[in-house]
This record gives structure tokens, sequence and C-alpha cells, in this order.
């Protein structure tokens, strides 16, 4: 990189410290859960692409272009690690809960009963309908869109929640129940 200019093409060269970084990158992405070694040249070649649409935003009066490429690189490495999770989850679209009854060849649907379903309706039986009514909505639904649906307050929906977790606590289902980053992180 001569002048440190976003229209130099330097950065470009196999043994400069941007195509490093790129190739460092890239590597530590391709061995992170979901992708795989070989995806190690197509997430360089993204994150070299970034920073080539990205350039013409470049202040040189502001940063150097080193600085500029590094935040372009992590940036874009989020956006491909958040993008590969959610195609792994089908973007959120296809979602079935305990109570999905998958078809068989013919398409008739066949009824399964695990041990878990099983389990939770078990411990289920003897709770009130409103939080039966909240379970069911929770197996599918954020916490969020279970209010609106349900139209109860926060405070009653994280109360009856409690109830909830309490009572399947109880019923040694706790290996199943989320945690609190992980409901922090599904409501986000």
């Amino acid at each position: 990189m001569s002048d440190g200019s976003p229209q130099t093409t330097d950065w470009l060269q196999p043994e400069s410290p941007i195509s490093r970084l790129i190739l460092s990158k890239a590597k530590r992405l391709s061995r992170s859960a979901g992708f795989s070694l070989s995806d190690a040249d197509v997430i360089a070649q993204e994150l070299r692409l970034a920073i080539w649409q990205q350039q013409p935003r470049h202040q040189s009066h502001r940063t150097s272009f080193a600085t500029f490429a590094d935040r372009v690189i992590n940036g874009r490495a989020v956006s491909l690690v958040r993008s590969r999770r959610a195609r792994k989850r089908g973007f959120g679209k296809a979602t079935s809960g305990l109570n999905f009854d998958p078809p068989d060849a013919r398409g008739a649907v066949v009824e399964l009963q695990t041990d878990l379903q099983i389990d939770l309706a078990e411990a289920l039986l003897d709770v009130s309908d409103e939080l039966c009514d909240l379970a069911d909505h929770l197996k599918l639904h954020s916490l969020h869109s279970v209010g609106n649906h349900l139209q109860q307050s926060r405070r009653s929906l994280h109360r009856q929640r409690q109830q909830l977790r309490r009572i399947l606590e109880d019923a040694s289902l706790c290996d199943y129940l989320p945690t609190g980053a992980q409901v922090r992180a599904r409501s986000a």
C-alpha cells in the first residue's frame, strides 16, 4: 500500500498485510461451526469482494486503509456467520414444534410420540388452561409475539412463564429448557 488511498490495489497482492488478514480470517471461519475447510477459498473471495465494494466509502483523512479493511473484513465475517446460521435454521420460515407429525411416503400424517412429547404432556396434565395455552404458543413463538397474540401484559406473561418453568423443572425437563442467554439470543 503505497499512499493508503482506497483507489490503490496493492492490498490485492498475496504478500500484503490485508491479503494475509483475509486468508487468516477465512481459515478461522472455515474451522468454525457451519463451515467446512473447503469453504476457506470462497470465504476469502467474499471478504475481498466486500473490501472492493466498500472502497469508495473509505475516507483516508479519517483512518488508514488497513484499519478500514479490517473493519470491513470483520463486518463481512459476522454477516457470513449469521447468514450461515440462518440458513441452517431454514431462515426462520419452516418451524416445527414438539407437536409436528410428519407425513409418511403416501402423504398420510404419522403420529409420532417421542419420549419428550410424552413427558411434556404428563407434566402439563394438571396445569391450568391458561398455562397450557402459553406452553403451546411458546413451542413455536417468542414471548413477545405470544404476548401480542394472547393480549396479555409482559408482567403477567413473565410470571406465567416462571410458573411454567418451575413445573417443567419439577418434571425433570430442565435439560430441554433454554438458558437465559439462549432466550435472549432467540428473541434478538
